[in-house]
């Protein structure tokens, strides 16, 4: 049985076998990692257009607001992970959080409250209740 197959075909099926175990393990493993490299990438691309156009108070606050979100994401949430507890989240939140004016305005208050109940909720298991956050931002600094 083995003397009809010829080293150039054993080499193209290992060499397709090694390949295909490469592709699953990329997938499997650094798929995720690679994405959020091309989502920062697209962050600072998406800053350059927001440099280009005037903008009035609204839309700096939106823009700030999605800063904000993008940054509560990968500084916090991401490193936390499932391993993080409410009061550790609870505590990093505030410092990110500080300068944003659109803490004044209910709409956009509403808008990150809600972010961060469904990402904590979602990336590290911990439920956080809306009238925590609305304390923890009465609490801040102003």
């Amino acid at each position: 049985m083995f003397s009809n197959i010829t080293w150039l075909q054993f080499l193209v099926v290992l060499i397709g076998v090694l390949v295909l175990y490469y592709i699953i393990y990329f997938i499997r493993f650094r798929f995720n990692g690679m994405l959020d490299k091309l989502n920062k990438k697209s962050e600072a691309y998406e800053l350059d257009i927001f440099e280009g156009r005037e903008t009035d108070e609204e839309t700096r606050k939106l823009d700030e607001l999605e800063i904000i979100i993008n940054g509560i994401k990968t500084d916090i949430l991401d490193k936390a992970g499932k391993s993080a507890t409410k009061e550790q989240l609870l505590a990093a939140l505030p410092e990110k959080v500080a300068d944003y004016d659109g803490l004044h305005q209910p709409a956009y208050r509403y808008a990150l409250n809600n972010y961060i109940i469904q990402q904590t909720k979602q990336l590290c298991g911990v439920e956080i209740e809306e009238e925590e956050l609305e304390e923890l931002w009465d609490n801040l600094p102003r």
